[in-house]
């Protein structure tokens, strides 16, 4: 009989044990996720050689379930394309383009994560519930800047496929101003999509440098002189020079002065074999861009003829770029 109470005291004992553990699970405080975004930078001059500000905006949502307020924190990652330093990278096959996102409209702090201090941190905000509790929405926007001086680019789209993630504690904590703080609150993590894209479309510019064939006395000798159509457009852009007539030919412009004129010529090259005129002609000279400035000489010449009135004799010769 005693072998028998001692028995059930001891099983009594194992109960007590089970039921005093100290490791219950504790409640969760909230339930956060953040929508994806698309930032795009488009309908910019890429030859101007001044960077190009996006931005777009994302939604961090939160269920608050068990207290009234927390700091989340927004890292973003390298993206598919990589980054150098600060530099995040878009990618068209083997050609990139290079950008940054910043935390503010200024474009002053840059935007990173813990994984990728350089560049930038995280970004912390502040959600508070709705009393007593409920789901609270915030917009956060992300500042893009697409680095200026790449002139050189090929024409296309160029893209990268970033992560937004978002951490928030999962045992009370303090709002936080400063995410390297979030690792000490067990912090849970969810994330979305952000993807970059550039759309970089055809551009051209063109300058001139004007032709003066000087003064003279008489026109009784060959007058040669040079000028410049100087062109720019965007890397693997074919373009046309086109250098228009009027009423005449390419070879017979006329330089005037009330009803008196002299005939003149301009020509792709210096033997003046290649007479220069329009692209509906067919006397159009052709290039192809590489986002830098092209100098193509402009050679005119005055042939023998007789001589005007003493005047300053001038034309206006319209340049079209077709691209």
């Amino acid at each position: 009989m005693r072998s028998l109470q001692l028995a059930l005291f001891m099983v009594s004992m194992l109960m007590m044990a089970v039921l005093i553990r100290p490791d219950a699970a504790q409640a969760q405080l909230a339930d956060c996720s953040v929508s994806s975004g698309l930032l795009t930078f488009s309908g910019f001059d890429i030859l101007s050689g001044e960077p190009v500000a996006g931005s777009t905006t994302v939604n961090v949502t939160c269920d608050f379930l068990a207290t009234s307020s927390i700091t989340v924190c927004l890292g973003i990652n390298a993206g598919t394309a990589g980054a150098t330093g600060a530099d995040r990278h878009l990618s068209n096959g083997l050609m990139k383009m290079t950008y940054r996102l910043y935390q503010d409209p200024a474009r002053t702090i840059l935007w990173g994560s813990d994984s990728d201090p350089a560049l930038g941190n995280a970004l912390p905000v502040t959600m508070s519930a709705p009393f007593p509790r409920g789901t609270t929405t915030v917009p956060v926007t992300i500042y893009g800047l697409l680095n200026g001086s790449q002139t050189e680019v090929p024409i296309g789209n160029y893209l990268s496929n970033l992560t937004i993630t978002v951490q928030y504690p999962t045992v009370e904590a303090p709002l936080l101003s400063d995410c390297s703080m979030m690792g000490n609150y067990m912090p849970a993590a969810t994330q979305s999509n952000l993807n970059v894209l550039a759309r970089l479309i055809k551009s051209c510019h063109v300058t001139t440098q004007d032709i003066d064939f000087g003064s003279h006395q008489a026109l009784d000798t060959t007058i040669e002189a040079t000028g410049k159509v100087n062109v720019t457009c965007t890397g693997a852009t074919s373009y046309a020079i086109g250098l228009e007539m009027g009423e005449h030919t390419a070879t017979t412009r006329r330089m005037k002065n009330g009803s008196d004129y002299i005939i003149y010529g301009l020509y792709q090259d210096g033997a003046y074999q290649q007479p220069w005129g329009t692209l509906q002609s067919g006397q159009a000279k052709f290039g192809v861009g590489n986002g830098l400035t092209q100098a193509h000489t402009v050679y005119g010449r005055v042939l023998p003829q007789k001589t005007p009135p003493v005047k300053t004799y001038t034309d206006s010769v319209a340049v079209t770029i077709t691209y």
